[in-house]
């Protein structure tokens, strides 16, 4: 079997995770193409890397992570490509060989290929595939490793330019799936990911001011995803109770004078009402 790595780039997201990337690539630095995307357009990666010729880096103010993955599709060139979150486990060669021919073996019939993680078994916000085959359909693959047939990610647009936050890999999986672009899980390959630890903050304040965001943004992309694809009226069905949740939540903690708790809960429903009436999702981090 003819393995080509220049059939391959990987490509990594970073938003202040620049000792998480030197980390996740110190494995493959010499042997793949590779695109990092700087989201906090911090220009000391590109100095690191300034004498790797395999390596491109884009800095960019924060454009969300499927905006940021579809930047980097641009230049790509090659057959497959390789999204990986800086907060996996060191990536190796065997891993990328595994992907390479399994590829092969699908006679690239799919559209995205994700591992198993092997450290997430018992989390039930993440759905694995069960092990009893090496390769399983599944319907939709965590956002942190996913193995793109590059023709099939053009196909479909690529990622959702509304989704700056969260849902990006549901919704790219579904209109994957809806073309007959398959979406599979390889149980052979596992990956340990370290979740929420890509993110190295300069101080405290940065860490809760990223948790706040992150409530504003899950909220919001939750209600687009399934307006988009369920009909506006199921949306509403579906979140209204969690509305109903927040407001009463913040009632409790405003009388209370939780501050902390009131935030979240703010934020919660400020993400839900600004999706409900079709605002785009405009929430950045002020760090």
């Amino acid at each position: 079997m003819n393995l080509k790595y220049n059939e391959l780039t990987i490509v990594v997201i970073s938003f202040k995770s620049n000792e998480k990337v030197k980390n996740l690539l110190s494995l493959i630095r010499n042997t793949v193409n590779i695109i990092i995307v700087e989201n906090s357009n911090d220009r000391s990666l590109k100095e690191y890397y300034s004498k790797d010729n395999n390596i491109k880096l884009i800095s960019k103010d924060n454009i969300g992570f499927g905006p940021a993955i579809n930047e980097a599709a641009k230049l790509i060139n090659t057959k497959y490509f390789f999204v990986l979150n800086p907060d996996l486990s060191k990536i190796n060669e065997d891993i990328i060989i595994n992907f390479l021919k399994y590829s092969n073996q699908l006679n690239d019939n799919f559209g995205v290929l994700g591992p198993r993680y092997k450290n997430l078994e018992n989390d039930k916000s993440l759905k694995q595939s069960e092990k009893n085959q090496n390769i399983k359909y599944i319907k939709c693959i965590s956002g942190a490793a996913m193995f793109f047939l590059k023709k099939s990610f053009d196909s479909i647009g690529g990622f959702d330019q509304n989704i700056f936050l969260y849902f990006e890999e549901n919704d790219i999986c579904k209109r994957l799936n809806k073309k007959n672009k398959k979406v599979f899980q390889i149980n052979s390959i596992e990956i340990n990911h370290e979740r929420g630890n890509s993110f190295i903050p300069d101080n405290i304040n940065e860490i809760e001011t990223m948790k706040l965001n992150s409530i504003w943004h899950f909220s919001w992309s939750k209600f687009y995803y399934l307006r988009k694809h369920y009909t506006y009226l199921f949306a509403i069905i579906i979140i209204f109770p969690i509305i109903l949740r927040s407001m009463f939540k913040i009632l409790i903690h405003y009388f209370f004078k939780n501050e902390k708790d009131l935030k979240k809960y703010k934020y919660r429903l400020s993400g839900l009402i600004n999706s409900i009436i079709l605002s785009k999702s405009f929430k950045r981090p002020e760090l």
